[in-house]
This record gives C-alpha cells, sequence and structure tokens, in this order.
C-alpha cells in the first residue's frame, strides 16, 4: 500500500505524540511506539510531518514532547518537519531562541516554519526582520502562518513584499467538508499571493468519520467516557461547543447516509471530497495533514485507494 500521488501532499501529524509517564496520556509515548507510527509511514511513502513544541507538553515534562520523542525515533533521518515559533515567541530574541530549541529538540532541520497566531504586541515589521535574518542563516525553508484572518494575512505578506522579506508561502487552516468557512475570504488572499493551503482536521475531529452517535445531539450522549467529545474533560466541552452544532449534524446524517448507498466508508467519502471536489489543489502544493491512533488505521487512511476520485458521489457533499 502507498500514498496516493493524484492528491494534495499527506502530512503525518503528530498532536498524539507525548512523553511518558505524563499527566496527559499520549496514543504514542514511547520511542517503540513512536517508531512503528513512523515507518509505517515511511513505508506508505510519507516524507512529511508536522508537528510542534505543544505538541506533548506536560506539567513533568514541559514543552517540546513530541519533537524529542519523533528526535529519538530518528525521525529526522527520514522526514522533513514542519514546527512553529513557540507561542508568545515573537519578539526578535525569543523567535530566535524558539527556532535554536527546535532545532534541538528535533535534531534535524526545518522545512516549514509555522507563525501559529498573530502577535499583536510585536510589528508585522519585526517579526518578518528577525525571519529573514534567521532564513538567510538556513534555519529553516519556507515560512507558514496559522490562525492568521484574511485581513492579517494580506498586511504580513504586503510588509514582506514591500522589504524584499521572506513572505509566508504556507497556510494550515481548519478545512473539512463541514468547516469550510475558509473559501469565501482566506483562499482568494491566498491564491493572490501565490500561498498553499495545508488543511488539519479532514474528517473534523472524528464527526466525519462515521458513527450514528455525531448524528445528533441527543446521540451523542451515548459517547464513551475517553472518547474525544466526551464532557468529562475540558476539551471535549471545547469540542462540543465547537462542533455539535445542528448544521453539522444534519451533514453527517447526510454523509453517512451517502457513504452507505455507495459502499464506502464516511471516512473514504470525507477524505476524496477534500482531495477532489473541495478548494485544495494538488498544483497549487495544498497539502492535508492527517492523525492516527494506530499503525492500522494510518493505512487505511492514507492508502491510496481512499483517495480515488469518486464522480458520482462526492459532488454530493459540496452544498
Amino acid at each position: 500500500m502507498t500514498i496516493s500521488t493524484s492528491v494534495p501532499t499527506l502530512l503525518l501529524g503528530t498532536s498524539n505524540v507525548g512523553p511518558a509517564p505524563a499527566s496527559t496520556p499520549f496514543t504514542h509515548d514511547s520511542a517503540e511506539k513512536v517508531s512503528a507510527l513512523l515507518d509505517c509511514w515511511y513505508d506508505l511513502g510519507g516524507r512529511y510531518i508536522d508537528t510542534a513544541a505543544q505538541y506533548g507538553e506536560t506539567k513533568e515534562h514541559g514543552a517540546g514532547g513530541s519533537e524529542r520523542r519523533l528526535k529519538e525515533a530518528g525521525a529526522g533521518q527520514r522526514f522533513v518537519y514542519d514546527p512553529p515559533v513557540h507561542d508568545g515567541a515573537f519578539a526578535d530574541d525569543k523567535i530566535r531562541r524558539s527556532v535554536d530549541q527546535s532545532l534541538v529538540n528535533l535534531g534535524s532541520k526545518i522545512n516549514i516554519l509555522y507563525l501559529h497566531h498573530p502577535d499583536r504586541t510585536t510589528p508585522y515589521e519585526d517579526v518578518l526582520r528577525e525571519l529573514d535574518t534567521l532564513h538567510r542563516e538556513g534555519k529553516f525553508q519556507k515560512l507558514g502562518i496559522s490562525n492568521y484572518t484574511p485581513e492579517q494575512t494580506e498586511r504580513l505578506c504586503e510588509v514582506a513584499d514591500s522589504n524584499g522579506w521572506i513572505k509566508p508561502s504556507v497556510y494550515q487552516g481548519n478545512y473539512s467538508a463541514i468547516a469550510r468557512a475558509s473559501e469565501e475570504a482566506l483562499f482568494p488572499v491566498l491564491r493572490k499571493h501565490g500561498v498553499s493551503f495545508y488543511a488539519y482536521s479532514p474528517l473534523a475531529m472524528g464527526m466525519l468519520a462515521g458513527g450514528k452517535q455525531k448524528e445528533s445531539l441527543e446521540a451523542a450522549q451515548t459517547l464513551p467516557p475517553g472518547s474525544r467529545f466526551h464532557p468529562e474533560s475540558r476539551k471535549g466541552v471545547n469540542f462540543q461547543k465547537s462542533w455539535f452544532k445542528q448544521e453539522n449534524f444534519e451533514a453527517v446524517k447526510i454523509l453517512n447516509r451517502t457513504a452507505a448507498e455507495s459502499g464506502i466508508t464516511p471516512t473514504a467519502l470525507s477524505l476524496r471530497w477534500l482531495a477532489h471536489h473541495s478548494a485544495l489543489k494538488a498544483e497549487l502544493g495544498d497539502g492535508i495533514i492527517l492523525g492516527a491512533s494506530s499503525t492500522t488505521q494510518l493505512q487505511e487512511t492514507a492508502f491510496e485507494q481512499m483517495w480515488e476520485i469518486c464522480k458520482d458521489v462526492a459532488p454530493r457533499l459540496r452544498a
């Protein structure tokens, strides 16, 4: 089984990679488990990894848990990393320390360095000037941004262009069949400036992975403890606020019914729509970030046939 080459670039997300023991459990919490995950990704043809200092962060071990686990597993010898500047670290000296710390944690070069969110206390000129210096020093290859509004993105690109500094070439955002707010205002700005889009949460935190429990608020109350949306945790409460909306429940019903009628899984239908019928364009360098709780799930998600064009079915999710 191999990754399809006819779809946007696929990246492996590592938010569930972290240290152990820890108060916050992680799916891949040992060098052995991480190595198994990375071996699977490599064998599938995957070469890109999305990580961050806040991934794997715990009270016991601090930030950078995911980065360090990846380093222990030798990921830097086989894969390309895309980490962000640490949160709240946009002053020039802090940016440099953040980048240097990620390089130490990862033990490898940085492909895309992300500004994970805007810093409203530091002028764009100061941020971009320091980033341009770091880029010229060879600290990273490309600049990416995330959580910037269309207006902020436009301004950032204008400042970079007017000064001849490195400008963002990748935008990472939430995008799926039920999370399409980016299409109206953000995508035109990105296309204008030649910025690719990397979609995270392609299955809407699992809402599009199938299951009657996500078709209504009443049915969702039967989700077992430990599940992502269970209200026992603060994250579960926040996820419910973000995703448990009537329009999403209705969309999930349509997805599940259409998938059943077509003889494919809701996951496959959702990913086929994203790859072939959404605003993403492989030829423009767009990408999709995949998560996986197991190597089996990763194989099923990244498998080439999962992404086959489904002309008569996937377009039904456009509306």
